[in-house]
């Protein structure tokens, strides 16, 4: 735990470092602040640093490992039909295994470091608040999907990285690498339709009948998942529905409760929202306001299976929050808010890490450490 708790309090150095210096660009209409590389780099370096030399202790590290040294060493070995799920992705771990066939941490590093590298550029591209942007990702335990989950993480930096493409609207170009992410993870295909959705008006009628569908789904997910599996009962799904059948369980309400503080954020200052007129912000909000509604039907079904998908939105939390922060209150007001968000994200920090994760351990053969 200690170096995930390091990591946590860098994120605070950071916050107070990024109040004092920052670099100003132009948004259009309007001036926003923005972190720099140095900073950047403080948080980033060790987080990539420790999670590429992690052992298979970490995570779901150890069936990654796994699948790493059942794939073969040569491109004349490959069956293209057996690749399976997330092919670009596979074919990445033979050209690593290629040139480091019995050692699996340059394979990691490297994927350690395509994620942190775009994660990183995402926040500095859109972030105004950079410290807190880089607080919220460590605090919220959205840092965790570098060492669990990481083939979609890779997707999910990616796409996060090229978000201009959903707030320009250049939408062939978004399609195009939404397909191409793809074949790292295929869940990544939900993005299509989202683009569309998320084009709307912050609490417009499409958002909240995007709410409100969520609340349906929630009360009746029991009779429309009955109805659903029984289609997946013979289909390469089946496993999956006997899981949520028999196995699931629904998210947290306290989790529920910190991710909808953006989106309780929003709607209080959706005037200024809306006097900004701001692309990015917009979308965003909407981003939040999609994560809600998914972990609002994940409360009556399986916090783990809606998670997989909602990781794609709740990434966006970390723009719209920090904004709103920044934009819907006076100086003073802001400063106050921002620390009851840091006090409320810390405790929440160590109930994940400490309480649901149950002191979330590190390991790494390399380092020769284990705590």
């Amino acid at each position: 735990m200690i170096i995930y708790w390091g990591l946590l309090a860098v994120s605070i150095i950071l916050i107070l470092w990024n109040e004092n210096f920052y670099k100003t660009v132009y948004c259009g209409n309007h001036w926003e602040s923005r972190g720099t590389w140095v900073q950047g780099l403080v948080l980033f370096v060790p987080l990539i640093f420790f999670c590429g030399l992690r052992g298979a202790g970490v995570g779901d590290t150890q069936a990654y490992i796994t699948g790493y040294a059942e794939i073969p060493t040569s491109f004349h070995d490959i069956v293209w039909s057996e690749l399976g799920k997330g092919k670009l992705f596979v074919l990445f771990e033979i050209i690593c295994k290629h040139f480091s066939p019995e050692d699996y941490t340059p394979w990691l590093f490297s994927l350690a470091l395509i994620s942190g590298i775009f994660f990183l550029i995402g926040i500095k591209r859109y972030s105004a608040f950079f410290g807190m942007s880089c607080y919220w990702f460590i605090a919220s335990t959205m840092f965790i999907y570098m060492f669990n989950g990481i083939r979609q993480c890779v997707a999910l930096a990616i796409m996060f990285a090229f978000s201009n493409l959903i707030v320009e609207k250049k939408f062939w170009k978004f399609l195009i690498l939404i397909l191409i992410l793809a074949t790292i993870h295929s869940s990544i295909l939900v993005m299509i339709p989202v683009y569309f959705i998320i084009q709307a008006k912050p609490w417009g009628r499409t958002m909240r009948l995007v709410l409100v569908l969520a609340m349906v789904c929630g009360v009746g997910f029991d009779y429309i998942w009955s109805s659903f599996s029984s289609v997946l009962e013979n289909t390469e799904y089946s496993e999956y529905a006997d899981y949520m059948a028999n196995s699931a369980t629904g998210v947290s309400l306290m989790r529920v409760a910190v991710i909808a503080v953006p989106v309780v954020l929003a709607l209080w200052g959706r005037k200024a929202v809306e006097e900004q007129e701001y692309p990015l912000i917009r979308v965003s909000i909407n981003m939040s306001v999609i994560t809600l509604a998914l972990y609002i039907v994940a409360i009556f079904s399986s916090g783990m299976a809606v998670g997989r998908v909602a990781v794609y939105f709740e990434i966006y939390n970390m723009i719209s929050l920090p904004w709103l922060l920044k934009h819907i209150f006076v100086k003073n007001s802001s400063r106050f808010v921002s620390i009851m968000c840091i006090i409320a994200y810390l405790l929440y920090f160590y109930y994940q890490m400490v309480v649901s994760y149950g002191n979330l351990p590190y390991s790494s053969e390399f380092l020769g450490v284990s705590f």
